[in-house]
């Protein structure tokens, strides 16, 4: 099975291990947990990067720049 090595300090080291006790995982199984669906969402970003300004639709337009004045009111502190 393949093997990965992370390097942390001693404070990083206790978090990770605080975090991988109380959700009853072991250190290894908790930073899987946490690095896979990072890595799954890459994979969707670049979809979704690839799909930007893909539609061709002149109802998709930046609105126009809103004035101050129409602001809901605020109470000086």
């Amino acid at each position: 099975m393949p093997q990965i090595s992370i390097y942390v300090n001693d404070a990083q080291m206790n978090r990770i291990s605080e975090s991988a006790k109380r959700e009853g995982k072991s250190i290894s199984k908790w930073v899987v947990s946490k690095v896979l669906p990072e890595a799954d969402n890459s994979d969707r970003n670049a979809l979704l990067m690839e799909l930007f300004g893909s539609v061709k639709d002149d109802t998709f337009r930046e609105p126009g720049e809103l004035s101050f004045s129409d602001d809901a009111g605020r109470e000086v502190l």
